[in-house]
């Protein structure tokens, strides 16, 4: 959500400097303004909208030998493997017999 509201504010720039252009009143003074106000709007992105744009929520997936882990007859060797948040995305294995 955040990155549509800041795209909209880029155009919302960009559209409010074309409109001082074609008016004719788009001086020194107001594109230095407009520079200000759009190192503002880029500052913004970098704090706000990148570190959003560049990350993603880690998904963990429970693979299918897991799920049926239950089904493994006693005496059997097992091996599982985890994937958690906790452990930054690192596969933990445990090679074991089942009792």
């Amino acid at each position: 959500m955040i990155i549509r509201i800041y795209w909209f504010i880029c155009a919302l720039l960009v559209l409010a400097a074309l409109a001082v252009l074609a008016v004719g009143s788009f001086s020194m003074m107001a594109g230095v303004i407009f520079g200000f106000i759009g190192f503002g709007v880029l500052f913004m992105g970098i704090i706000a909208v990148m570190p959003i744009w560049i990350s993603h929520p880690v998904k963990l997936e429970i693979p299918a030998a897991a799920k049926n882990a239950e089904t493994v007859q006693a005496g059997e060797p097992v091996r599982t493997e985890t994937l958690s948040a906790a452990s930054g995305g690192l596969r933990v294995m445990q090679v074991g017999m089942r009792n």
